[in-house]
């Protein structure tokens, strides 16, 4: 996969037509978005990409983002992010797309109205030729480049627009990254989260210092601080998660809370801890990858320490099931 990145100063300079505006050489079929998650339905929108450029004899497949979110620029307040830049670029990688060109988006950038957007940047920079978008596109300054306006466009412009319809999961609802937002980040319900996913939700994290009481427990626990500080932690409560460290995959169980029981009245800001099964050692100051797999029951305050060592058994009990079930399947 080629990377192409379009910083602020250069797309200042294509918006006034200074220097040289190819950046792909060639005939492309080409889908935009944000692609925040790289869902199930992005990921319809990107194989039917793929897909034309070879049943329409084209050069290129192209996917055309966004560095950072939009609404980081336009919006209120940072966006829950469901997939890192990083994690974005690995998904698109291993999607079999030719060309992903990536841009800052900039106030200029946010001031260009759709027609003007796919002209210059679609059809003139990269060459396309053909364009993929969902049923809800929407595009431009005014969003007014909607799936009506795209096509009579393509009329002038000599490119051709497929619409991908709605994509559902196994209950009829409709997949997007709102949804996902709502399922994994408001109602901790990370299996069906991962349904539209298509995978495992997951955080990047580093490994920091806690307060010991967890060993005091018998459920010694690490303290995993996300690297990124706008991607969504799902919703508090208890959950069975495997953590990727050094190229090893371990089962655990994983609290995201107050820790009433713990501390009276519960911290003021909440935290993961994670206790590993089979693992023995310190991750302390490692890098780890947290995936969640399902909510185990929300958290609670018990009304004594032996209560809550005894609902731990449980809830460890209640997990290693859960995943030897999985595992079985």
């Amino acid at each position: 996969m080629q990377l192409i990145e379009l910083n602020r100063s250069d797309i200042i300079s294509a918006i006034q037509g200074d220097g040289n505006q190819l950046l792909v050489a060639g005939k492309s079929a080409v889908t935009v978005g944000n692609f925040d998650g790289v869902h199930k339905a992005h990921y319809a929108l990107i194989d039917a990409t793929i897909n034309s450029k070879s049943s329409l004899g084209l050069d290129n497949s192209v996917i055309f983002t966004f560095q950072e979110h939009p609404m980081v620029l336009l919006g209120d307040h940072d966006p829950d992010l469901l997939t890192s830049s990083d994690e974005r670029l690995d998904l698109f990688r291993k999607s079999g797309i030719d060309i992903v060109v990536s841009v800052e988006f900039c106030d200029e950038f946010a001031e260009l109205d759709y027609s003007r957007f796919i002209k210059l940047f679609l059809c003139e920079m990269c060459g396309m030729q053909h364009m993929v978008g969902g049923y809800d596109a929407h595009m431009g300054n005014d969003r007014s480049g909607n799936v009506g306006n795209i096509l009579e466009l393509g009329h002038s412009l000599n490119f051709t627009f497929e619409v991908i319809s709605a994509q559902t999961n196994n209950a009829g609802c409709v997949i997007s990254s709102s949804a996902i937002r709502e399922l994994i980040g408001k109602n901790g319900d990370v299996k069906s989260g991962n349904e539209m996913l298509g995978r495992p939700y997951s955080v990047m994290g580093i490994v920091g210092y806690g307060d010991g009481r967890g060993e005091s427990l018998g459920y010694p626990t690490a303290n995993i601080n996300p690297l990124d500080k706008l991607k969504l932690v799902p919703a508090p409560g208890v959950y069975a998660v495997r953590i990727v460290y050094s190229a090893e995959t371990y089962n655990g169980m994983l609290n995201y809370g107050s820790v009433p029981t713990v501390h009276e009245g519960g911290l003021q800001k909440p935290r993961i801890e994670v206790h590993l099964f089979d693992f023995s050692g310190s991750l302390r100051g490692e890098i780890v990858k947290i995936e969640w797999h399902n909510r185990v029951r929300d958290e609670q305050c018990f009304a004594s320490i032996d209560d809550l060592k005894l609902q731990l058994s449980a809830d460890e009990k209640s997990i290693r099931d859960y995943f030897t079930t999985v595992d079985e399947s």
